[in-house]
């Protein structure tokens, strides 16, 4: 198999897909896996495999490890709130937002997501105005977010899927179309968000504390070594460093 870009962990929270049934993830892993080198990870162990990913099965004692040696993570807000301690393993995150229940965006099951992950993508321009208020009140809307730019669009944006096809996925061909465009250059040059780290310029913090630079990076030192995130982070380099080297 030819050599692909960066290392995607596609983390699905759903059942397991059977020749009659596919799931976003499924399909999210196919799409990505024209240019990057994809891991799909199960909750239930399964046969299913594709030529264009690996199928592997995860859970909570193993889910670290897995993303420690991966560059950037897919999944939804789920699996945040199932598995906290996978934004301390080094990666970067980005979020589905498609199945998120709209009547409580800032809800238990969806607030330490939108808290935490690097990159946000919903299916279509109205989903992604609804998902910008909610991260305003998460706080995730500062100065340090708007200087990537006016329309915030390195931090949420619009990915819309392919049709999944009536019959089994095995007989399926990635299209490679412009509809996962924001996400795959989310995923060929991952990025931290600048306001990373649940208390670095959050809603936690005054306004006027957040437009000081030095403040928000000590904070950040502050966090990551509260969490351990700094080793986890060199740890993950480790790996990637040892990977390009090998070829693997």
């Amino acid at each position: 198999m030819e050599k692909k870009g960066n290392r995607v962990l596609v983390i699905s929270s759903d059942a397991v897909p059977d020749k009659t049934r596919i799931n976003r993830n499924w399909l999210l892993a196919e799409s990505l896996s024209l240019e990057a080198d994809i891991i799909l990870a199960l909750p239930e162990l399964t046969r299913m495999s594709h030529p264009m990913f690996a199928v592997v099965y995860y859970n909570r004692r193993n889910i670290d490890l897995i993303a420690r040696d991966s560059d950037a993570v897919v999944c939804d807000p789920v699996v945040i709130k199932r598995h906290p301690a996978l934004v301390n393993t080094g990666a970067s995150f980005a979020i589905d937002l498609a199945a998120v229940d709209r009547r409580s965006p800032t809800g238990p099951a969806t607030e330490p997501a939108l808290e935490v992950a690097d990159f946000f993508f919903c299916p279509d321009e109205n989903s992604r105005n609804f998902w910008l208020e909610a991260l305003n009140q998460c706080g995730r809307i500062n100065p340090h977010t708007r200087k990537r730019g006016k329309t915030l669009r390195r931090l949420i944006d619009v990915a819309a899927l392919p049709e999944a096809p009536a019959t089994g996925i095995q007989a399926r061909k990635p299209k490679n179309g412009d509809g996962l465009k924001a996400l795959k250059c989310f995923c060929s040059s991952p990025r931290f968000a600048r306001d990373r780290g649940t208390v670095c310029n959050r809603a936690k913090l005054p306004a006027r504390e957040t437009q000081h630079g030095l403040l928000h990076y000590l904070r950040r030192l502050r966090y990551h070594l509260k969490t351990n995130g700094t080793r986890m982070t060199a740890a993950h380099s480790g790996a990637l460093i040892k990977r390009k080297i090998s070829g693997h």
